[in-house]
């Protein structure tokens, strides 16, 4: 009756995702779901403590050398918290920062490259 194999998804996407599972044509799909889980923005707090993970995990002693509170506002006021777009806007602005062989990211690195993102 039942089969005995069964196929188990995971669907990752950004708030387009759930706008196209509450369309008509995808209802069957959405009533299958079993879990869902949005993630909230970053508080200031939240972001300094994720950057500075990341740089941990990265091998780097020091994480506060090289983003400095003035940058760190910058994130958070570019990314407005979301945290994909913390990640590019930390990433980018520390490759911005070592081609310019500049010892800490400054809010320039973050407003170059978040001009690049369109945001």
């Amino acid at each position: 009756m039942y089969a005995t194999n069964r196929l188990a998804l995971i669907l990752v996407g950004l708030s387009e995702l759930d706008r196209r599972l509450t369309m008509a044509r995808h209802q069957f799909l959405a009533q299958r779901l079993i879990v869902r889980h949005q993630m909230a923005l970053f508080t200031a707090d939240e972001i300094w403590s994720y950057v500075t993970h990341r740089l941990t995990v990265a091998g780097v002693a020091k994480q506060s050398v090289f983003f400095l509170s003035p940058a760190m506002e910058a994130i958070r006021l570019c990314s407005k918290g979301i945290p994909r777009l913390v990640n590019h806007l930390a990433h980018f602005s520390l490759l911005a920062a070592a081609q310019q062989n500049s010892p800490q990211v400054t809010p320039q690195h973050i407003e170059l490259h978040a001009g690049e993102l369109n945001i």
